[in-house]
């Protein structure tokens, strides 16, 4: 029996398995499968949105995701978002 794509799951947390495999292996067709689900999702968070440009080399991400990123008030990211953004957090 074949497994349509359309029949995995499509959770953040798969796709991300699915992005960060692809691109290892450097599988193309997987990478702008991943790519068009997360830009399908209507919470793609910028944050991490711009976690994952940085981290899988997909440049066109960087600018909207900087953009909507510094239109948000500061007070509404979390903690996880401030370090999906990049900024490393120390105790005083």
């Amino acid at each position: 029996m074949k497994l349509c794509i359309s029949e995995y799951p499509r959770d953040t947390k798969f796709l991300f398995a699915i992005l960060d495999l692809s691109t290892f292996l450097e599988i193309e067709d997987r990478i702008t499968y991943a790519i068009k689900e997360f830009e399908g999702k209507p919470d793609f968070h910028p944050a991490l949105q711009l976690e994952l440009a940085r981290h899988h080399r997909i440049d066109h991400w960087i600018e909207p995701a900087f953009r909507q990123l510094i239109s948000m008030p500061a007070l509404t990211l979390s903690l996880d978002d401030v370090v999906r953004i990049g900024i490393q957090l120390t105790p005083l």
